[in-house]
């Protein structure tokens, strides 16, 4: 996906370009993603949330809105990793919560739900720290071996905050190279895609939105 790929260019281009970040913001980066990784690790979901930048609730608020309203055009014409948020939160949060839940709330009902997995952050460490005004890139360490920028920091009211919608659409490219393998219309991939991880049938009723079902 071309956002995937794009900030995969920024990130590194941004890295090239940007001076290393004064010692006390790079320790309070790195503080930060060790705060957020901790969090996620003891299913802290209200510890994890309060650490995440503004654009990051933005994000699952768009998502949340889609899942509640958005029609089958709609939610298609978003990347694929927009499109499992959409039918997972869907599918996953209880119609009620989803109205009523705030976006530092359902991230935090997603952590303690568990599906935010721990193996996205299990073997990371924090590395280098690259930064320009108020962004800031984290490099992230392996096994003991540099793995590259990953994470995206944004500077709000004097505090770092980790920025999650750069991330989260690094998967994009995998998920549109999979629909291609199997050589199945991305709409059907998706609903394939879901059920392996909900672990049972789902029907393209999953495209309608909830709130536009009729009543039964």
């Amino acid at each position: 996906m071309r956002v995937a790929r794009a900030f995969a260019v920024a990130a590194l281009l941004f890295v090239a370009a940007a001076p290393v970040v004064a010692e006390d913001d790079a320790e309070a980066v790195r503080r930060v993603f060790s705060a957020y990784r901790a969090a996620i690790l003891a299913g802290k979901g209200d510890a994890a949330a309060a650490l995440l930048s503004r654009s990051t609730y933005a994000y699952y608020d768009e998502m949340r809105q889609l899942a509640l309203r958005g029609d089958a055009a709609s939610v298609q014409s978003q990347s694929l990793v927009n499109q499992m948020q959409v039918l997972m939160l869907r599918l996953r949060v209880p119609l009620g919560q989803l109205e009523s839940l705030a976006p530092r709330e359902l991230i935090a009902y997603a952590v303690d739900q568990g599906w935010i997995g721990k193996q996205s952050v299990l073997k990371l460490q924090p590395g280098k720290v690259h930064a320009e005004g108020d962004v800031a890139v984290l490099d992230v360490i392996i096994d003991a071996q540099e793995a590259g920028p990953a994470f995206s920091f944004n500077r709000e009211s004097g505090a770092w905050r980790l920025d999650l919608v750069p991330t989260t659409q690094l998967g994009n490219a995998a998920l549109e190279l999979a629909a291609r393998q199997q050589g199945i219309p991305e709409s059907e991939f998706m609903l394939v895609l879901v059920e392996s991880v909900l672990g049972r049938k789902v029907g393209a009723e999953a495209w309608v939105p909830p709130q536009g079902r009729p009543a039964r």
